[in-house]
């Protein structure tokens, strides 16, 4: 019996060591941003700020609490921090009414 109990816990171990990474989100390039919110929330995502990100500026329509950096400049590339779980992604827009133009891994995935 105890044989038994111990090839269970090395399964269930072994199972979690070869976990598959975490998928990131499916959101279509040039997605508004506004939406791909909607769907990260949907997808159990939700925003995370992190220490150092740049302060925010609430009339610009770029400026939500999950904000890491928004340069007033270029194409007006902001990064947006998301957390689900252990996986911490990044979203990146472009535009002064941004859209989606890249989500990547920062962590866990």
């Amino acid at each position: 019996m105890k044989r038994v109990a111990v090839v269970i816990a090395l399964l269930i171990l072994a199972e979690g060591a070869f976990a598959q990474p975490a998928a990131l989100p499916k959101i279509a390039k040039d997605t508004e941003y506004t939406a791909a919110r909607k769907t990260l929330m949907a997808q159990g995502f939700t925003p995370e700020r992190l220490a150092g990100a740049a302060p925010c500026d609430k009339s610009d329509a770029r400026c939500f609490p999950e904000a890491f950096s928004c340069p007033g400049t270029g194409l007006a590339a902001c990064l947006y921090i998301w957390k689900r779980g252990n996986t911490l992604i990044e979203v990146r827009t472009i535009g002064e009414q941004p859209i989606i133009d890249n989500i990547r891994c920062r962590s866990g995935c």
